[in-house]
Parts: C-alpha cells; sequence; structure tokens
C-alpha cells in the first residue's frame, strides 16, 4: 500500500504536465526525529543483544545531506533536466551491516551495553508492512544528468554520532 501510493503521487505529478523533479529517497536518518540510528543508538544502552534484520538490502541516505541537495536544486539559475531520480547514501548495506556500524560508532562515547548485533532473516521480525528485501537505489542518473553526488552514509553516521555527543 505504501510503495503503491508513493508510485501514484508521482504519477500525477508526471501526468500532470508541470515541469518537476521527483525526487526518491530511502532510508533516512539524522540527528533529528525518530530514525533506525537514534533508535539503535538508545536500544545500545539498554539491551546486551540486538536482533537485526539481515536479509534486507538498502541505502542509509543522511537527512543533512538531502536537505543540501534539495537546497542545490531550489536554487539553480537554469532548470535541471526535469525527471524521477534516485538519490541514497552509499554504499549500499543491510539493516543489520549498518546496526553494527551504529553500535560501534556508539562506543566511543560509553554506556553501551550491547555485546552482539545478530543477523536474523525477515521472517523472524515481522511488521505490519511487507518489506522489499533489496531496495538499493541507483543514483547513476542523478550524478550524470545533474552532476550531484551520493553521500556516504559512513561519514554521516559519524557526523550525526558526533553531532549527539556535544
Amino acid at each position: 500500500v505504501y510503495g503503491q501510493s508513493k508510485w501514484e503521487g508521482e504519477s500525477a505529478v508526471r501526468d500532470s504536465g508541470v515541469d518537476h523533479v521527483i525526487l526518491r529517497v530511502s532510508w533516512l536518518f539524522g540527528h533529528g526525529g525518530a530514525n533506525f540510528v537514534r533508535t539503535m543508538r538508545r536500544l545500545s544502552t539498554e539491551r546486551p543483544e540486538l536482533r537485526v534484520v539481515a536479509d534486507q538490502h538498502g541505502c542509509p541516505t543522511p537527512t543533512r545531506a538531502l536537505a543540501g541537495v534539495l537546497l542545490d536544486l531550489a536554487s539553480r539559475t537554469t532548470a535541471p533536466q526535469w525527471g524521477t531520480y534516485h538519490y541514497a547514501g552509499q554504499p549500499a548495506t543491510t539493516w543489520h551491516q549498518f546496526a553494527e556500524e551504529i553500535i560501534e560508532g556508539c562506543r566511543r562515547d560509553g554506556g553501551v551495553v550491547t555485546e552482539r548485533v545478530v543477523p536474523i532473516p525477515t521472517s523472524e521480525y515481522p511488521t505490519p508492512a511487507e518489506r522489499p528485501a533489496y531496495s538499493v537505489l541507483d543514483c547513476t542518473k542523478i550524478g550524470s544528468a545533474l552532476a550531484i553526488e551520493a553521500p556516504s552514509w559512513r561519514s554521516a553516521l559519524t557526523d550525526v554520532l558526533d553531532r549527539w555527543r556535544t
């Protein structure tokens, strides 16, 4: 339902005939709001073991980088090539691998009680909405057409964790 409603919204924009840029993003994280990084950070101080899905692949995308791209596109004096683009952090990873990097980054702060991040299949973590096993976004088009590079989620993760330290 979620994916279908997004597709219908995109189609309505395209079909309207207006000049547009649709930016598809995935796995958003940042220092504000609820997100996977904040949840893993909190759980790392509460649980000795975390069980995290290891068979779903995607691209964590830093919200700060996304905001920068949106501002860049809005401020361009010449119209960009209109259309639909993917913008996501690189490289691709799994929720489990992402969680391991988050926990490792949190260890610098102390207070981490998590000793193990256990990989589990999606079937062991049922959710109301089905999630795709492979949601990696190819960002080649946005790079070649708009000269926008995909951000490194690893360096952004370090920045987010550092901001929480201060």
